[in-house]
């Protein structure tokens, strides 16, 4: 399925017509849970199951998130290796060393195998990161992605003992200052992110 259309702005004729198509693939093809899909707004970033009506105003009101370009989430199937290459490739020139974390903490994730009906919980992790790693922090933000970013801060919660209490406080604080900042809404969903990548 061709995926320029989430760049499409919202109240696009097109960007609408996709979005019932986004929709139908992923309630045929991909894993709902009941009545639900993990909602890929840009409010909700796939970190919330949604019903399809709901998921719909998502993405018509906040757009679709930046970045998620292999729907692993949604029926989507991979082929990893490949792609992992490919996307190490793409990533060169990060200020970060964050493809190779990514590559290392993955290696194990073989390509799915044969009679799966998708890519395996790691593959889907994987992704979910390589997503991660591909936004911008902010609109032509050059010194860091989300994940870079995402890294960075909790490694300074850790490295000054910062209460997870603060850390809310101070995520809050840079939302409420740069509200079209990419980042997590709370040390949970940080914490989350940090697990996939092995580092808690």
């Amino acid at each position: 399925m061709d995926k320029k259309w989430t760049t499409l702005h919202r109240l696009n004729s097109e960007y609408r017509k996709c979005v019932k198509s986004f929709l139908d693939f992923a309630f045929t093809k991909g894993e709902p849970q009941g009545r639900t899909i993990l909602c890929p707004c840009a409010k909700c970033r796939n970190c919330r199951w949604r019903r399809r009506k709901v998921v719909r105003n998502h993405l018509i009101e906040f757009s679709f998130v930046q970045g998620y370009d292999v729907w692993v989430n949604h029926g989507e199937q991979i082929s990893l290796p490949k792609e992992m290459d490919d996307h190490m490739e793409d990533q060169e020139d990060s200020c970060d060393d964050i493809n190779d974390l990514l590559y290392d903490t993955f290696r194990h994730a073989e390509k799915v195998e044969k009679g799966n009906k998708g890519p395996n919980e790691d593959a889907k992790k994987f992704y979910n990161l390589i997503n991660e790693a591909k936004q911008e922090l902010y609109l032509r933000c050059e010194n860091f992605t989300t994940l870079s970013f995402i890294i960075r801060i909790y490694l300074l919660k850790c490295f000054h003992g910062r209460s997870n209490v603060s850390f809310n406080a101070l995520l809050e604080l840079l939302k409420e200052a740069m509200p079209n900042l990419n980042i997590p809404e709370s040390f949970n969903k940080t914490k989350a992110i940090i697990k996939d990548l092995g580092l808690d």
